[in-house]
Parts: C-alpha cells; sequence; structure tokens
C-alpha cells in the first residue's frame, strides 16, 4: 500500500539534477499525489510534472517573489491540499530552502524535506568520475562565486585553492574567466584538469573540458552562458590509485595482488584473465595450446603447476568450474591459517566464489575485490558475512595484532557472532582511527565507565591494547566476572 502523505505540511522535494528518472522514489510518490505543485521552472525537467495528477494547481515560481511563493504554500495548506514545492537538485544546496522554510514556520505551518540527487553528483556520473581518488585527493569543495548573494570573505576562491582538492563551483559559468584567474592565483596550477558540464544528465547536456589555463576560451567558443557546473581538479585528470577499500590484502595483509595465481583453461578463460591482468598484477597460467603474451604454459601439466601455486603464492584464482579447482587442490588442504585464498570465477564474469580461506585468508576480501572490478556477483558462504557480520579473524589482521591461541578464539568469538550472543569490542583510545576503519559489525563497541554498565551480560569481550599490560592493572577495568564465557586480548603493538 502506496504512502499517504500528510497534507497540513509543506513538501520541499529536490527534482534532481535533470534526467525525470533521477528524482527519488519518496520525491515520486509525493507529485503523484500532490494537489498544489510550485516548481522552479527555469532550472527543473518541466517533464516530472507529468507524474503529478491532471487537476494538480501548478505554480511556476520563475516570476514570483519569496511572499507570494509562501501565500502560495500557505493556501494550499489552509485548504487541505498536499502541497509539493519542487526545486532543482538537491534542496539544501542553494535552495533557498532555510528562508522558506523560517517563514512557513513563522505562520505556523510545518514543513518537510525530501532529498535529491545534486548537479555535482549527475556531473560525475555523467563524465564517469570520482571525486574522492585515493591519493590525489580525499576532500570536495562546494562553492560559487559571489553574486546577488554574497560569499563570506574567508570563503574567497584563491582561499579554497590552496588546498587543490576537488572543487565543484556553481552559479559561476557566466564568469568563468574569472574564477579560472582567481584558482590559479589561489594556488592552483593553470594545468590543472577543468570540466564545464551544462544541463547535466540533461538530454542535451553538453561537456566541456580543459584545464585552468584554456578552459574559458573553450566555454566562450561552446556558447554555454547559464546552467552548467564547473568542475575542477586533478581528480579529472590520468592519476589513479587503487582504495584500499576492497583491497585484496586487507582481510590478512596475506594476500599481494603481485603474489596471485591465475588459471584458464578455455578461450573465454584466457580472454577474462587478459581483463583482470590488465587491472591488477597477476601471474596468468594456461595450456600451451592457448597461450598469449603475458601468460605462462603449465610446467608439467594444468594440476601439476596449481599445486606447485598452492604451495608458493598467497592467493590462486581458477576461471572456470569450482569442481577442477575442488578435484586439484583437495590432497594439498591443510589449514585455513595457513592455505592461500583459492577463488573461482565462472568465464564469463558472472559470479567470483570464495572457496577456500575466506577469512584469515583473504579469499571473501579478494572475492568482492574482483567482483567489483568485474561487475559480477560475489558468491561469499561464511557465517559471518552471510549475517553481515565481521569475524575475529578478519578484524585481528585488519589491525595487524598479536592474539594468544588465535584459532581457539577465532572459532569461539565467530560462533558467538552468528549466534546472536553479545560480544564487546574495547580498544585503546590511540586505536580509534584504525578501528573505524576495521569492519566491526556484529561487536558491542564499550567504554570504560563507573559501574561497569556497558560491560555487563558479555558472552565475550575482545580487548585491544597497544602494550601487554590489561586495563584492570590500573584499576579502571571491569571484572572478568562480568563475562560469562572468556575474554580475549589482540595486542596491536608490542614494546620495543
Amino acid at each position: 500500500m502506496s504512502e499517504t502523505f500528510d497534507p497540513r505540511c509543506v513538501w520541499f522535494v529536490g527534482a534532481g539534477p535533470g534526467d525525470r528518472e533521477l528524482i527519488t522514489l519518496k520525491g515520486y510518490r509525493l507529485l503523484q499525489q500532490a494537489q498544489v505543485v510550485i516548481y522552479a521552472g527555469s532550472l527543473i525537467n518541466t517533464e516530472l510534472l507529468d507524474y503529478c495528477p491532471a487537476q494538480a494547481e501548478r505554480y511556476d515560481s520563475a516570476e514570483l517573489h519569496l511572499e507570494q511563493i509562501i501565500e502560495l504554500m500557505a493556501a494550499g495548506v489552509k485548504a487541505g491540499k498536499t502541497v509539493v514545492r519542487l526545486q532543482t537538485g538537491d534542496v539544501s544546496l542553494y535552495g533557498s530552502v532555510r528562508e522558506q522554510g523560517e517563514e512557513l514556520t513563522r505562520r505556523g505551518i510545518d514543513w518537510q524535506v525530501v532529498p535529491g540527487v545534486s548537479a555535482f553528483l549527475g556531473a560525475a556520473a555523467e563524465l564517469g568520475v570520482e571525486y574522492t581518488v585515493p591519493e590525489v585527493s580525499q576532500s570536495l569543495i562546494i562553492t560559487r562565486l559571489e553574486g546577488r548573494t554574497p560569499v563570506p570573505a574567508r570563503e574567497q576562491l584563491e582561499a579554497f585553492a590552496s588546498h587543490q582538492t576537488s572543487m565543484a563551483i556553481y552559479l559561476s559559468v557566466q564568469r568563468i574567466h574569472r574564477v579560472a584567474e582567481r584558482l590559479i592565483a589561489g594556488g592552483y596550477p593553470a594545468a590543472t584538469p577543468v570540466a564545464v558540464i551544462y544541463k547535466a544528465t540533461w538530454p542535451e547536456s553538453q561537456t566541456v573540458r580543459g584545464t585552468l589555463a584554456d578552459i574559458s576560451d573553450k566555454v566562450r567558443d561552446a556558447g554555454i552562458r547559464k546552467t552548467a557546473l564547473i568542475l575542477v581538479g586533478n581528480f579529472l585528470g590520468k592519476e589513479y590509485h587503487y582504495s584500499r577499500l576492497y583491497a585484496a590484502d586487507l582481510a590478512m595483509n596475506t594476500v599481494k595482488p603481485e603474489s596471485i595465481a591465475l588459471f584458464c583453461l578455455t578461450p573465454g578463460g584466457v580472454a577474462l584473465a587478459k581483463r583482470l591482468a590488465a587491472m591488477l598484477p597477476l601471474t596468468c597460467f594456461t595450456s600451451e595450446k592457448l597461450r598469449e603474451e603475458g601468460f605462462i604454459p603449465f610446467d608439467g601439466g594444468f594440476a601439476n603447476t596449481a599445486r606447485q601455486a598452492f604451495t608458493t603464492y598467497t592467493a590462486l584464482i581458477f576461471i572456470g568450474a569450482t569442481g577442477i579447482a575442488v578435484r586439484v587442490l583437495a590432497p594439498l588442504v591443510n589449514d585455513k591459517f595457513s592455505d592461500p585464498a583459492v577463488v573461482v570465477i565462472d568465464e564469463r564474469g558472472q559470479h567470483v566464489i570464495s572457496l577456500l580461506s575466506g577469512h584469515a585468508g583473504g579469499a571473501n576480501a579478494l572475492t568482492r575485490y574482483l567482483a567489483g572490478m568485474l561487475g559480477a556477483d560475489p558468491v561469499i558462504t561464511t557465517a559471518t558475512d552471510v549475517n553481515e557480520m565481521s569475524a575475529l579473524d578478519t578484524l585481528a589482521f585488519q589491525l595487524n595484532a598479536r592474539m594468544t591461541d588465535l584459532r581457539t578464539a577465532v572459532k569461539t568469538v565467530n560462533q558467538m557472532l552468528v549466534s546472536h550472543q553479545r560480544v564487546g569490542l574495547w580498544w585503546d583510545a590511540e586505536l580509534t582511527e584504525e578501528i573505524g576503519q576495521c569492519d566491526i559489525r556484529g561487536f558491542i563497541l564499550l567504554m570504560i565507565c563507573s559501574g561497569c554498565l556497558n560491560w555487563m551480560r558479555l558472552s565475550a569481550s575482545l580487548c585491544v591494547m597497544t602494550s601487554l599490560s590489561f586495563p584492570y592493572r590500573t584499576g579502571n577495568w571491569c571484572p572478568s566476572a562480568w563475562w560469562r564465557e572468556l575474554a580475549v586480548a589482540a595486542i596491536r603493538h608490542f614494546p620495543c
């Protein structure tokens, strides 16, 4: 049953960047029920109004001043009608929602916001770029030149340019020559890449690329004078580094890209291997008959080569059926803490399967990484992953922490997690940033506090420390009586 929206308030809805299909589902449903729609006709795609009922009242706000807009909203609410204020992109960016909301509040009228897809997001999607390219830029500045609305002195373009980070500049294309001058004066090199996107995601969208040195002339020649976004920064360039978020070695610090062996047995497998090798340093093996440049022929046959690789590489990828990999490697399988990661991919690249050493060996992380590269479905069957939880061995290796009797602790704690028992996690304060980058799903985050209220009724507690000294020796630790089964200690750093 579809949601019925409260007619006693005004609904501010982000219309998205232009493409009529990029409005949110909630925004779409509101338009379907709208009885009064006040829209920014000069900015939004008016095809969105086709979603409204035929009898809905429609008002273009382009020629209206604030008081007139508020009067229309107030009249609609007073009449018990569903009122939608439809604005371009997301209303929180240059949408004047604050002043409209304040005026409605003064009149005792409630209002709510439905977010939308902003132009800077639509532009990035259209260009196929990422603002936060690892080792290039991890920040995005959204700003504009001053116009009828002034810009605070501390937010001048020159000040932002000193960071040389990614930048999205709104409402400024008419003075792009001034934008370029001020960015260069502030610290951006003249060779910094720039892209100007006219009507991002609209059918008539147009993109002009250049540098700060020449973009002004190119935009002028293209005839772009309004409704355009200026993107600036080296994220638009050719430099690129892989993110550590899905790094194949993240789970254990053992799966190194240069230590992955790939095996393929069919022409389709060779084609897929070439795709992967173009994105990741791999050692690729195939038959002499199928061998291409960069591939190594099997030494003594496929089975013999695969078994040799099992003892010398940290990860093995098989392109083909899982049964082939299982039969070849079965005699060698020993222990999940020492066996290499084994991953299987079908030759069409639709499924990536974590077959062996999922957590400790890094096969699960490698599976996700490869699936992301191929646009495939990752197939992971370990219980903690199926239940969308972390695992103790994963966390320990992400932190590069040492543990006493890791094998027993992993078995016990992981079973507790998937059984929905309460497993606490405490860490030394100096490890907060590292913990924040780890997978800690399923753990109960703990704090040392008087009365130990956060520690009660725990089945287990994982304590990550920077020394061998347990905190309870200082008098600030909760007694082990609070834990019904065990306490596990992980040491992040050993003192010299």
